[in-house]
């Protein structure tokens, strides 16, 4: 899995340590969401936890979006008047998703 690798090098280099590379299905029931549905993993890539999240799409109903002017979870506050334009994209992306599906 490509992210996994990406966790691995950035683990590597910035702590010097590996992963278990076992962890996500250990500790959040699966790694592969290939069958899921109705999912949106966004990521911030000013938020240093970017590198171990979901940075490409699974499936047509497994999102991933990715937030060039975010940090943690700016996407899911308060709409603000600072926001920056790549969050308000973010947001409206990720209504459009939640709409689809529901309707």
């Amino acid at each position: 899995k490509q992210w996994y690798q990406r966790r691995v090098r950035d683990c590597r280099k910035k702590y010097g340590v590996t992963p278990h590379p076992d962890y996500a299905s250990l500790n959040f029931w699966s790694a592969d969401f290939s069958t899921a549905s109705n999912m949106i993993f966004s990521n911030g890539l000013r938020d240093p936890w970017h590198t171990g999240g979901v940075l490409e799409d699974i499936n047509d109903n497994v999102k991933a979006i990715i937030i060039k002017d975010a940090a943690h979870h700016l996407d899911v506050q308060g709409s603000n008047k600072a926001d920056p334009r790549s969050v308000n994209i973010a947001r409206l992306k990720e209504i459009a998703l939640i709409q689809k599906w529901l309707n």
